[in-house]
């Protein structure tokens, strides 16, 4: 299957693709047997989809009418651990595996200075009164 993606992510003249630690070191070694770089997320998913969130809410983002999409993204649940961290997650038995790799994107492409087809808030330069 790595082999199907790595022609994909070829075609598109993608070199790197950003993942999490599911499967240990199996997906980057697939990954790189086919000349691509997988690099390990610096966020959890957890924490993919509390920082997407406000950017899905204010109309910053536009999401696919994509089904499956749409349906993993409501059925995301927030729970507490006994420690009290917070942690957001699909229910039991249920699937993220779309929305996570969606909100990933959109995150990435979000913060990337260089991506300008957002609806990113005006930013008014600081005014410094002596």
């Amino acid at each position: 299957m790595s082999e199907e993606f790595a022609s994909v992510l070829k075609q598109y003249r993608c070199t790197t693709v950003y993942g999490d630690r599911y499967a240990g070191e199996y997906a980057r070694k697939q990954f790189r047997k086919h000349g691509i770089n997988y690099e390990l997320s610096e966020k959890t998913k957890s924490q993919i989809y509390v920082d997407v969130l406000p950017l899905i809410n204010s109309g910053a983002v536009d999401l696919l009418d994509n089904r499956r999409l749409v349906a993993q993204l409501v059925g995301l649940e927030r729970r507490t651990s006994r420690g009290g961290k917070d942690s957001i997650d699909h229910a039991p038995g249920a699937h993220d595996d779309v929305c996570n790799a969606a909100c990933g994107a959109l995150l990435t492409a979000y913060k990337d200075p260089h991506v300008t087809n957002f609806h990113r808030p005006i930013q008014y330069p600081r005014v410094c009164v002596a």
